[in-house]
């Protein structure tokens, strides 16, 4: 607890390297933005994007909807009837603040502006994510490097020439979900959705903490509840990985107080109740918006369409063993440790990365979508594993692999 309280105040030396840190990284991945626009002549002009243009495009395609009018999102892409759908609501609301004249260049420069902002955020959310579960400062440092620009050792295959081995690029080449410096360089609303995921989870386990203190559970719960809320209006399959990761570590929970009573050791089952009542009142708050989710995708002739042709399936496991070998042999010696501790909340990051081949491989569109922050629970239980070690040399070795090699 003593090591949670650290991380507290706006003026603490650790907060502001993180402040600094986060303007760094944000300012490094704008320079080739600004080399793009410094660039462009006569022969040719920037469209304000360096990699994945037809995204970007697309993102400036919903802002310009936003520009002329639209409060749901209707794709300029197609002339099937469409009846709109609440969905990228931070796109359609940047459009409105441009107006007629020189409207491409105002939404791209929004389009970054919005970037930059929820990269810092994302940064922010991220380091208090992990100094959650990570006592030394040091330790939560790397593991904010890595969670943030670190990758897997996909490029391998890129150098042995294998870029489309097992028919997929390698996962840090293309998907913003298996990592983070992606959606800080190109994909502003995962950044914005990693940012609310992370805090929803940390807001949940710090109320957990205080169970004994609340005087109002229904209260708490609903406090919660709106960073819940804002998790899924900015993106709402990361509303629902929040609640399916929350019901699993609750069932994890469940069984390990079981087993704790069938050996005769003491068990808790008053704290277990409370912390489900505590997730089904923050709950409340995005259920009907995640239901409403689920309705229109099977009732809305469009969106059924929609979501058949938005395919987003999961490479080979193999890729992910890539993407994140690395880190789990210490990932592995984090869990141990995890698991041995008495401190529920500290069970969850084990919880969370237990749970990659589940969501990976679900049967459903967007599973390569599914695992998102689960490279954070990765990184997480790394950094604990390194702390766990006690030979320095080891320890050291471990972390120039960690942070050389990706």
């Amino acid at each position: 607890m003593e090591a949670r309280r650290r991380y507290t105040s706006w003026l603490n030396p650790e907060r502001r390297w993180v402040l600094a840190f986060a303007a760094v990284v944000m300012l490094l991945t704008t320079i080739p933005y600004l080399f793009g626009y410094v660039s462009q002549g006569e022969d040719w002009r920037f469209t304000g994007f360096v990699v994945a243009v037809d995204d970007g495009n697309a993102f400036i395609g919903k802002m310009l909807s936003g520009t002329v009018g639209e409060w749901l999102f209707r794709t300029p892409y197609s002339a099937f009837p469409q009846r709109g759908f609440l969905i990228f609501p931070t796109y359609l609301l940047l459009g409105k603040l441009a107006s007629a004249n020189g409207t491409h260049e105002q939404l791209v420069t929004l389009f970054h502006i919005y970037r930059v902002c929820a990269g810092i955020l994302a940064i922010l959310a991220t380091y208090e994510f992990v100094s959650f579960f990570v006592s030394s400062i040091r330790y939560r440092k790397i593991g904010l490097a890595l969670v943030t620009i670190g990758g897997g050792l996909g490029w391998l295959l890129v150098l042995l020439g294998q870029q489309e081995w097992l028919g997929s690029l390698p996962l840090e080449f293309h998907s913003p979900e298996s990592f983070g410096f992606l959606s800080l360089y190109a994909y502003p609303h995962y950044a914005l959705d990693r940012a609310l995921l992370l805090w929803g989870l940390v807001s949940y386990l710090k109320a957990t903490l205080r169970l004994g203190e609340i005087s109002s559970l229904i209260r708490t719960g609903l406090g919660v509840g709106v960073l819940w809320l804002l998790t899924g209006l900015a993106q709402p399959f990361a509303g629902m990985i929040l609640v399916v990761v929350i019901g699993i570590y609750l069932g994890a929970l469940a069984v390990w107080q079981a087993w704790r009573a069938v050996r005769g050791q003491r068990s808790d089952w008053p704290r277990l109740w409370k912390m489900i009542q505590l997730a089904f009142w923050a709950g409340l708050l995005p259920a009907p918006f995640l239901l409403y989710n689920v309705i229109s995708q099977r009732l809305d002739p469009f969106l059924k369409l929609w979501m058949e042709q938005s395919a987003f399936l999961s490479p080979h496991p193999v890729h992910y063993l890539l993407a994140y070998g690395l880190v789990l042999p210490f990932a592995v010696l984090g869990a141990i440790r995890l698991w041995k501790a008495k401190d529920w909340a500290a069970k969850l990051p084990l919880v969370w990365a237990l749970c990659l081949p589940v969501l990976a491989y679900a049967p459903v569109s967007i599973q390569r979508r599914l695992p998102e922050g689960i490279w954070v629970a990765l990184v997480v239980l790394a950094m604990v594993g390194l702390e766990t070690m006690t030979n320095e040399k080891l320890r050291r070795t471990g972390i120039v692999l960690l942070l050389a090699l990706p």
